[in-house]
């Protein structure tokens, strides 16, 4: 049954504009300025548009105190930092079969890249948010579309940069076509074991 306020007649069930579900009159809040007398939002939706106000607003008024906060919590947890974000920006592309904490474990003693040795920076980036040349990637050894525990390695962006779409064995193979190319008196090319060991090659055997 419609009801009738301030000469106007309301419907018993409305449609919110924003939801678009309809529902009883009773979930609108009244107004003069409609003809229903109803507000186009139900109030749930009213009420989430001001929680969300109310939460920009908080963030912008209390910017640098949040950014603080985050920067505290990367601090103490540069591991489950990077973990975390890691996976999460794999997630779109691959299938995950690792866990944060199972790679937590696996990055916890990791101090240098496992290519060029260089040391790791854990901390996030720059000031601007961007990595720098030695802060580290998860690299898929034989670029699967699987990422598990024994398919990853820990290397600095600057390697993983330059090792790109390839495996590492193709990589390897890579760093020898450059080096017989610019220094052809480096002994690379026989494919024998002990070609591992040459100390300005460390890269491990695959």
């Amino acid at each position: 049954m419609k009801k009738k306020c301030n000469n106007i007649i309301m419907p018993d069930r409305k449609i919110c504009t924003k939801c678009k579900t309809e529902k009883s009159a009773d979930q609108f809040s009244k107004t003069l300025y409609t003809s229903t007398g109803l507000k186009s939002w139900c109030k749930t939706c009213c009420n989430n548009l001001a929680k969300g106000e109310q939460s920009y607003k908080y963030r912008i008024k209390n910017r640098d105190k949040l950014n603080n906060k985050a920067k505290e919590r990367i601090r103490k947890n540069p591991y489950r930092t990077w973990a975390t974000s890691t996976l999460k920006t794999h997630r779109k592309k691959y299938i995950i079969n690792i866990t944060i904490d199972e790679l937590i474990k696996f990055i916890n003693n990791i101090a240098n890249c496992q290519i060029c040795e260089c040391e790791l920076d854990w901390n996030v980036g720059t000031k601007d948010g961007k990595s720098k040349l030695n802060s580290p990637s998860l690299d898929r050894i034989n670029n699967e579309d699987i990422i598990n525990i024994n398919n990853i390695q820990i290397i600095c962006v600057n390697c993983n940069k330059t090792k790109g779409s390839r495996t590492m064995d193709g990589f390897i193979k890579y760093c020898r076509t450059v080096i017989n190319k610019f220094d052809p008196d480096h002994h690379t090319g026989c494919g024998c074991d002990h070609e591992y060991n040459d100390p300005s090659l460390k890269f491990k055997k695959y």
